[in-house]
């Protein structure tokens, strides 16, 4: 189950959805069963905090091991997915968002789980 390459915290990106899922560490992911042992679809996508892209589609004794892409998110996609999530949750003035970092982007979207 353990990945030592994933920079904790992450978000869960489903596609299609605006919401997100905040993962703060491995250890949170290896015990939320509903993390590590759901059915994801094709391109659902674990970002972590530097921008890493996994997928989420392997799966080894019933359990989901997130596999690192070839991929990594920009700064703007991931912003605008926070925007997204920010607005699915009512916040206003969410075209203003700026972050310099991807941990900044995830602080401004779970600002509560810090």
């Amino acid at each position: 189950m353990k990945s030592d390459k994933i920079s904790w915290p992450a978000i869960l990106h489903y596609h299609g959805e605006n919401e997100l899922t905040y993962i703060a560490s491995q250890s949170e992911w290896d015990n939320d069963a509903d993390l590590h042992v759901g059915n994801y679809e094709e391109n659902d996508r674990l970002i972590d905090c530097q921008g890493s892209i996994y997928q989420l589609n392997q799966r080894r004794n019933n359990v989901i091991t997130p596999q690192q892409s070839d991929l990594k998110a920009s700064l703007k996609e991931v912003t605008e997915l926070v925007k997204a999530h920010l607005s699915e949750q009512g916040s206003c003035c969410v075209s203003k968002l700026f972050a310099s970092s991807f941990a900044e982007a995830i602080a401004i979207a779970f600002p509560d789980k810090l």
